[in-house]
């Protein structure tokens, strides 16, 4: 039998790189920008400018792939801006880019008389995509041109991979969305518009195809409200499958990002029994978890040893949430132990949901026991 030790520590290093992959924040080896504008005519001209670096020992090579969306509003397709004045440099939305170690390269996206909105995602090809010697960092700048002279630019960031993120804005009427899905299958997305005082305004639901996009005005999603509506609140949106996104602020054709950043789930959760120490825990408490893949904390409130009440804390714990399966590694310290969890099918929209345990003490290393768990939403 393996030593739990090795078990715990191989399985916290996998479960914290797959949350580290899914949130975008590991030493990078792609990059995604849900949004990128490139043309347009008198008054207003688009550009998309991407600055790239490599500050690793060897020259990083990566694929970057463009998709726009066809006439029909909903088909994904391959998109060809012009990059840095060649016309031919993306065929069939794809180039191929090199970057020197600690080289930094400039990316400047332009097209035609009408304007284009797409998305563009950087992945590594061989041999970058299994060394560890070179990695991919980067910024998006938007830039307007009026009378071929800037009148306006706005940075973005990279976009995170997300499952539940909520935007709060001050004025509707300002508020535009991107988002973009590289899953290989459809994706069904839940935007729910909320009020300053939490009332729920509308719902809607948007299907993206694979390698689809989709950019809009709340005010064009959400037909009840018009451009000129002017009020507070948030915007949610919620997804099972990990999507890109970002969201903008247009004033007076002035324009901000504002990126999209995970948003806690909590739920309340209770267990059945299971041995401890020469006695039973039973208890219930609740489960915070930051939902972009990783579950960063769990709190337990209401636990009871034997019929007597007992403290129990997590000082850390760590969850990848992948295919509709939430797994979950957590120590407990106070009762010395390790807990692995399988909840299953697990989507943010059940309110309820189920799933089993194991536990095993840390010294000595043992075996003590199974139990399951139930997962109520409180949000």
């Amino acid at each position: 039998m393996r030593k739990i030790a090795f078990s715990i520590s191989f399985l916290f290093v996998v479960l914290t790189i797959n949350a580290g992959l899914a949130s975008a924040q590991t030493v990078a080896k792609a990059l995604a920008f849900a949004q990128m504008v490139a043309g347009g005519s008198s008054p207003e001209v688009w550009e998309t400018i991407v600055n790239l670096d490599n500050r690793g020992t060897t020259t990083y090579t990566g694929s970057f792939n463009l998709f726009t969306t066809a006439a029909d509003g909903v088909t994904p397709q391959p998109w060809n801006p012009i990059v840095n004045g060649n016309a031919n440099a993306v065929t069939n939305g794809q180039m191929n880019i090199a970057i020197s170690a600690g080289d930094t390269i400039t990316l400047t996206l332009t097209g035609s008389a009408t304007t284009v909105s797409g998305f563009g995602i950087i992945t590594p090809i061989s041999s970058s995509d299994s060394d560890e010697t070179s990695f991919l960092e980067g910024t998006l700048t938007y830039y307007v041109l009026s009378g071929g002279k800037v009148s306006n630019s706005i940075g973005v960031q990279p976009s995170s991979p997300i499952y539940l993120t909520s935007v709060p804005f001050d004025n509707f009427s300002t508020i535009a969305f991107a988002l973009a899905n590289t899953n290989p299958a459809m994706v069904s997305v839940q935007l729910t518009l909320f009020s300053a005082s939490n009332q729920v305004l509308g719902t809607q639901t948007v299907m993206i195809q694979t390698d689809g996009h989709v950019a809009e005005y709340l005010w064009q999603l959400f037909s009840n409200f018009s451009a000129t509506s002017s009020f507070s609140g948030r915007l949610d949106i919620q997804c099972d499958s990990p999507i890109f996104g970002v969201a903008l602020t247009d004033v007076n054709n002035q324009f901000s990002s504002l990126p999209f950043l995970p948003a806690v789930k909590e739920y309340n959760w209770a267990t059945t029994s299971f041995p401890v120490g020469g006695g039973t825990i039973t208890g219930t408490g609740t489960l915070s978890m930051r939902v972009n893949g990783a579950l960063v904390e769990i709190q337990s409130t209401q636990l009871t040893k034997n019929g007597q009440p007992v403290q129990k804390s997590s000082s850390f714990a760590v969850g990848a949430f992948v295919n509709g399966v939430l797994n979950v590694s957590a120590v407990d310290t106070n009762n010395g132990q390790i807990e692995y969890y399988a909840v299953s099918p697990f989507s943010l929209s059940m309110p309820v949901v189920m799933g089993s345990g194991l536990a095993f003490s840390i010294s000595p290393e043992s075996y003590l026991g199974s139990e399951n768990i139930t997962l109520t939403a409180t949000n």
